[in-house]
């Protein structure tokens, strides 16, 4: 018998049991059998465990969170078993971007591994200044006021700027004539960009007094346009045309001409109502009432062609209660009615 066998015939002797075996030399290899048996358990583990860790997470594409809202983005992610990683990107002129993706990497549509770090940038406002108060200022003194401060972000090369509603409010009011009363937005609100400001100024005790014209005989359009150069509010009763009366004229008005109205004025214009208009156009009222106001609200009709052309059929300062504006349009047109830049007030013209 050669070395090799005769090694394995002395192993095989010395581990398994047999009948020669002594009781404690038999339980010493049972307890080699056990630790044994524990060592292979043990390895096989091993051996599953790394090649378990080996094969990975699986492949998963990195969804396009660009644009899309925070939430929104952190939301896909967690879809995705990928782990986010949250930066902000402040001064961010444009409002659009704020509070969303404006950043990512790894970029949308790249395959990579569940539980890959996604870091996603979003977008932040700026807070560069605040609205100063105008309040018992003079218009003139506020313009000033603007003009400095718009002078100062200009030479900086900065986005945000001030500037004036026009027209402004005028209400009568005790304290002097052009003095600011009230102001939108209001003192120490934040600036991100270009901001409009809305002044309510005092008009002085007794506020001006606007003089009507003649308007009997006049085309109803060239009407309401001398009106509203006169910064009068108006509304408009229509009837058939009677004898000696022109479709589309003016046919009588209140107040009298040479009468003098205030603030909270309003002429009432009767006009003989239009005919012969040309194909697809067609005549109609605007009709609805609004609540009373403490001073008069910039009222505007406009009207959105199906060119997509936008114009502006009528504007007022209007003191609320009952509003009933004349138009002439073609058919498709959108009616739009606005309260400041508020719509109220929508409709299509499909027919008279």
């Amino acid at each position: 018998m050669n070395r090799f066998l005769s090694f394995f015939h002395h192993l095989w002797k010395n581990v398994v049991i047999t009948s020669e075996d002594d009781d404690r030399t038999v339980y010493f290899k049972r307890s080699l059998y056990a630790i044994f048996g524990m060592m292979v358990v043990s390895f096989v583990t091993a051996v599953s465990v790394f090649f378990v860790f080996l094969e990975g997470e699986e492949d998963v594409v990195v969804p396009n969170l660009l644009g899309a809202p925070l939430q929104q983005a952190l939301r896909s992610l967690n879809e995705k078993n990928l782990y986010p990683v949250y930066r902000e990107d402040l001064n961010r002129a444009d409002q659009e971007s704020w509070d969303r993706v404006v950043f990512q990497d790894p970029p949308g549509g790249q395959i990579v591994k569940q539980g890959r770090r996604v870091v996603i940038t979003v977008g932040r406002p700026p807070i560069s200044d605040r609205v100063p108060d105008f309040r018992g200022q003079t218009l003139d003194q506020a313009k000033d006021t603007i003009l400095e401060f718009n002078r100062k972000y200009a030479q900086t090369g900065g986005s945000i700027s001030l500037v004036i509603q026009e027209p402004v409010t005028f209400l009568r009011n005790n304290a002097p004539r052009l003095t600011i009363l009230q102001q939108s937005p209001a003192p120490g609100a934040d600036i991100f960009s270009k901001t409009e400001l809305v002044f309510v100024v005092s008009d002085g005790p007794s506020g001006p007094l606007i003089k009507i014209p003649n308007l009997v005989g006049k085309n109803f359009q060239d009407a309401l346009t001398e009106l509203e150069n006169l910064e009068a509010a108006y509304f408009v009763t229509v009837r058939e045309a009677g004898p000696g009366q022109t479709p589309g004229n003016v046919i009588a008005q209140s107040p009298q001409p040479g009468s003098e109205i205030g603030a909270r004025g309003m002429v009432e214009l009767v006009i003989a109502k239009p005919t012969r208009l040309p194909a697809n156009t067609f005549f109609g009222v605007v009709e609805l009432s609004l609540r009373s106001e403490p001073i008069p609200i910039k009222l505007t009709l406009s009207a959105r062609l199906p060119s997509g052309e936008i114009k502006v059929l009528s504007q007022m300062n209007h003191p609320g209660g009952q509003v009933r504006i004349p138009y002439i349009t073609e058919r498709g047109t959108e009616l739009i009615l606005q309260r400041f830049s508020e719509t109220i007030w929508t409709r299509t013209v499909i027919s008279e």
